[in-house]
């Protein structure tokens, strides 16, 4: 007799797919265990389809249990099965079949008849005697629910990060290609470009339009989204995908200067969270438009998220927790006929968050009208951010260790990853070239008469007396800066008998920096929601945006393990280290002033400002 083993969700197939979760919950001696019909993806297609073949004598719920001795993927690999289990076996008499010569046909997704598990006894029976049905009855009961396709609906939930918006970005993408100057350009493309803040010598404007696209961006356009395709007669499983635009921008539009600063009202974090139920709604009604056969039988939700859109992303994984009073619910309540009739948005049964990946989270709320002007506490006003172990399948956050700004306060979660880089170089969004030119020290001023020598001024005697221990780490990285002097007349009375200046003096760092590094994170965050059955396709290294130097794979590949679990540390060299402090990792703590590092009126308007000791604020996962 020959003896074969039970597939079970998360069993591999040998074309690189996963079973995933059955449609119906059944057990064998206490094992759950998986049925023909169930999903299964295919590592080749990245597709999703059914199991084809069953145990002919094990039977449930009409649909034979899936074994290795009689089952392949329906996927056109047909793929065996490599089961994870080989503790319980079961036997057929008849000489097995290699998997792979299987019947090709997939049966049709069937309806679910009842809830909880099927316990099976020894023999292969079930505690339900409606449950060994004849060939002719399952066959009987394929065609009359062949014209309802059964499916589970992924949706693909992407909040951007503030500043960042993916319509304005891309709409200037010529304006800041890497290397190439305005003058070859056209002149179209010049007034263009200049109408948007791009200067011939590389400047670029402080907004959206000025940014890159972000990883959110660029992982939003790797989701599978199938709103306005046809899937397959024996698919079982869809996706779709939703894009928020980031806090305080507008695609097409001017930035809104105060949503940036607050976080707050329409361009805000609770704004875009309660603006993505009619956003899904859209996407799922061109779907079922297009595949009116379909109905959904559950709803998987993944998230992603950085910087204020990571809090979104929590705040909106929270929210769907509450069943049908979440603003989804409300937005497509049960009994509307894209469903199947037992859909109650049931959390866990009928609408569960898989995985939820997030990038540096920033919630940064301000509350002006109740004296909350601090970017950086705890206070949130009105959002849910803590994330408990239940709320998702999977929650992960690349952190960015070399982030040290006051107004960035980290808000934590249980699966924090801390990586090399400053906030954007995680998330993304700066641009693929850029020119620091940064104020590194809180800038020390002194009154001085007008024609005093500038290095005679109080003001250099005392920044040269100065200690600063992070210059000092810059300069031990290599990171070089000098001395910059300057002065602004003072405005003279009539009883002055002298005119005045006021010398400043504060360290001032100038250099290029490539805007690579975030791509290291996109393909990080890629790889761990894979793993997690996350549809997304597959980074095309081909592809000028996304392609990623030579000098930063043997990085990629140190960091992906490390994320991963693979190794306990992220092993970087000191070579490794020094490449990125140089090239690519970004300063994004500084004392620039926001109009113009020389004008007078400093002490206002230092926004990017290090944090006490050049440490960030770290807020709980509450």
């Amino acid at each position: 007799m020959a003896e074969g083993y039970f597939i079970r969700k998360d069993d591999r197939t040998t074309c690189g797919g996963i079973a995933l979760d059955p449609q119906i919950p059944v057990y064998v001696f206490g094992m759950d265990v998986c049925l023909e019909g169930d999903p299964v993806t295919c590592g080749i297609t990245g597709l999703t389809y059914g199991i084809v073949g069953g145990i002919s004598h094990i039977v449930s719920y009409g649909k034979r249990v899936a074994g290795t001795l009689d089952s392949v993927s329906g996927c056109p690999c047909r793929a065996a099965f490599e089961p994870s289990q080989t503790a319980v076996v079961y036997g057929n008499d008849h000489a097995p079949e290699p998997a792979a010569s299987v019947a090709a046909t997939g049966l049709a997704p069937m309806q679910r008849s009842g809830q909880g598990g099927t316990a099976l006894d020894e023999s292969g029976g079930t505690d339900n005697e409606d449950s060994n049905y004849s060939d002719s009855e399952i066959e009987e009961e394929e065609e009359e629910v062949e014209q309802e396709q059964l499916i589970t609906l992924r949706i693909g939930v992407f909040f951007d990060g503030t500043g960042n918006n993916q319509t304005n970005s891309e709409s200037v993408a010529g304006c800041r290609a890497r290397d190439v100057g305005l003058q070859e350009q056209g002149e179209e493309l010049r007034r263009f470009c200049a109408e948007h803040g791009f200067g011939e010598d590389g400047t670029a404007p402080d907004d959206s339009y000025g940014n890159d696209t972000s990883n959110i961006a660029r992982l939003y356009d790797l989701y599978r989204d199938q709103a306005h395709l046809s899937i397959e007669p024996d698919a079982t499983e869809a996706s779709v995908a939703v894009y928020l635009e980031g806090i305080g921008t507008v695609s097409g539009g001017a930035d809104n200067r105060y949503g940036q600063a607050t976080g707050r009202w329409g361009t805000g974090v609770l704004a875009r969270v309660e603006q993505s139920p009619a956003l899904i709604l859209e996407r799922v009604k061109s779907f079922t438009q297009r595949n009116p056969q379909v109905k959904i039988e559950s709803i998987k939700v993944d998230v992603f998220g950085f910087s204020r859109g990571a809090a979104a992303a929590r705040h909106f994984a929270n929210d769907l927790q509450k069943g049908t009073d979440s603003l989804l619910a409300k937005a497509i309540p049960a009994g509307s006929e894209m469903f199947v009739e037992t859909f109650a948005w049931q959390v866990q049964r009928d609408i569960a968050v898989n995985f939820i990946g997030l990038f540096d989270t920033v919630a940064g709320i301000v509350s002006p009208l109740v004296g909350d002007f601090s970017p950086g506490n705890a206070r949130v006003s009105g959002l849910d951010l803590g994330l408990s172990a239940s709320v998702a399948r999977k929650v992960v956050q690349l952190v960015a260790r070399d982030e040290h700004r006051l107004n960035f306060a980290l808000t934590r979660t249980d699966n924090d990853i801390v990586l090399p880089g400053a906030h954007s170089d995680i998330g993304g969004g700066y641009l693929p070239r850029s020119r620091e030119r940064l104020l590194l020290s809180k800038p020390v001023s002194s009154i001085e008469r007008l024609d005093t020598p500038l290095d005679q001024a109080m003001a250099v005697a005392r920044f040269r007396r100065s200690a600063d221990p992070w210059l000092d780490r810059l300069k031990i990285r290599g990171i070089d800066w000098r001395a910059q002097v300057w002065s602004v007349a003072q405005r003279a009375s009539r009883d002055d008998l002298y005119p005045e200046k006021r010398v400043y003096v504060a360290a001032l760092m100038e250099r290029e920096v490539e805007g690579d590094l975030s791509k290291v994170y996109l393909r990080v965050m890629h790889a761990m929601a894979t793993t997690h059955h996350v549809p997304l396709r597959a980074v095309d290294e081909d592809e000028p945006r996304l392609a990623l130097p030579d000098e930063l794979k043997p990085i990629l590949e140190k960091l992906r393990a490390y994320a991963l679990g693979e190794s306990s540390e992220p092993g970087l060299t000191e070579a490794e280290e020094s490449l990125l402090y140089h090239r690519y990792i970004h300063l994004s703590a500084n004392w620039n002033a926001v109009n113009n590092w020389r004008n007078s009126d400093l002490d206002i308007v230092f926004i990017n400002r290090p944090g006490d000791n050049y440490q960030r604020s770290v807020h709980a996962n509450e």
